[in-house]
């Protein structure tokens, strides 16, 4: 992360979240878009393959909320 700051372009590492405690805030932060992000294409089409997306989406955003009891 420091080397990013300093805008140095050397570091091409993924770092992965490993621990639960790191999903709550970002969750937290990020519900809004993520529904908002959803219910659009939701809303705007018929395709059942594109409201099976969305659905899929709710459902595992609900259980986000529920295991971090949110």
């Amino acid at each position: 992360m420091r080397s990013q700051r300093k805008g140095s372009r050397s570091s091409d590492q993924f770092y992965s979240a490993s621990h639960f405690v790191h999903v709550r805030p970002m969750f937290e932060v990020a519900w809004i878009p993520l529904l908002a992000g959803i219910s659009g294409p939701l809303q705007q089409t018929d395709d059942m393959g594109v409201v099976e997306l969305c659905l899929d989406g709710f459902k595992n955003a609900i259980r986000i909320v529920c295991f971090f009891d949110l």
